[in-house]
């Protein structure tokens, strides 16, 4: 049985991606905390977008201001603007 399944790897190997894929996965962390799940300890994905990107709102609204963040930050191939 042929596995058709492609496998891709992504490496953060410089300050700036290993920056990006950090707020992509604030963004998803927040996204699930908009729609009632919880993180087990720490401070919620949230609070930490509050405090890092100084956004103002409920979740919805700074979840809406964090994706706009995330346009910004890639480019249309998906990739990290240089």
């Amino acid at each position: 049985m042929e596995n058709n399944i492609t496998e891709t790897a992504i490496v953060a190997d410089t300050a700036q991606t290993i920056n990006a894929y950090r707020i992509l996965a604030l963004k998803a962390s927040l996204k699930l905390e908009a729609r009632g799940m919880r993180h087990s300890r720490g401070f919620s994905a949230y609070a930490t977008a509050k405090r890092e990107f100084n956004l103002k709102g409920d979740r919805m609204s700074v979840l809406n201001q964090l994706e706009k963040i995330v346009e910004n930050l890639l480019d249309k191939r998906g990739q990290v603007k240089v």
